[in-house]
């Protein structure tokens, strides 16, 4: 399992070719230089195609290669980032291996929100909120962790490389998200 502090969920509304996505794994494209190519490549790790990364390189030969690592519930995928541009070329690699327009959205905070009406577990407590986002504490057997959903996007917790509890932030993150918020704006 990977390290990680910070990811983004994109939502991918329009996509009906996950199953033949790994015919084609990779793509490349003429690069500016003459002797070199910028290089994208999506791959899975396993047979449901719920884990799996993201590489590119704007040069080949001498650039350096990026690699976001990835999980997949449903439409949704949870890129392992900071960087929120990494959802266009996410989207790019999509667009190239099935052939088509993808819709895309970057799942956020709406900039107005309100915490009247959040109903959160008892292992999650709002610690804080302002127009930048939420600080949730996280309690965990004898560990906190302390999470961030930015209004941008972004949310930022605990480096961590503990599966159980990585999983237990995406699932608290998309229910604030798809629950408490859809109805604010």
């Amino acid at each position: 399992m990977f390290y990680s502090s910070s990811f983004i969920i994109i939502q991918v509304d329009n996509i009906i070719c996950m199953e033949d996505i790994l015919k084609k794994t990779y793509f490349t494209e003429k690069n500016t230089n003459k002797d070199d190519i910028t290089y994208f490549s999506i791959d899975f790790y396993d047979d449901e195609k719920s884990l799996g990364e993201m590489n590119w390189s704007y040069s080949f030969q001498f650039g350096k290669m990026n690699k976001v690592e990835f999980y997949r519930i449903d439409n949704k995928f949870v890129l392992f980032t900071s960087a929120l541009e990494n959802s266009e070329i996410f989207r790019k690699i999509l667009e190239e291996m099935c052939n088509t327009n993808i819709d895309i959205n970057i799942l956020k905070i709406p900039l107005n929100f309100t915490t009247d009406n959040f109903n959160l577990n008892e292992e999650a407590k709002i610690e804080s909120f302002n127009n930048f986002g939420l600080n949730i504490l996280l309690s965990s057997k004898d560990s906190y962790n302390m999470l961030k959903i930015f209004t941008n996007g972004l949310v930022t917790y605990s480096m961590t490389n503990d599966e159980t509890l990585l999983k237990k932030i995406i699932c608290l993150t998309l229910e604030i998200l798809e629950k408490n918020l859809k109805n604010i704006e």
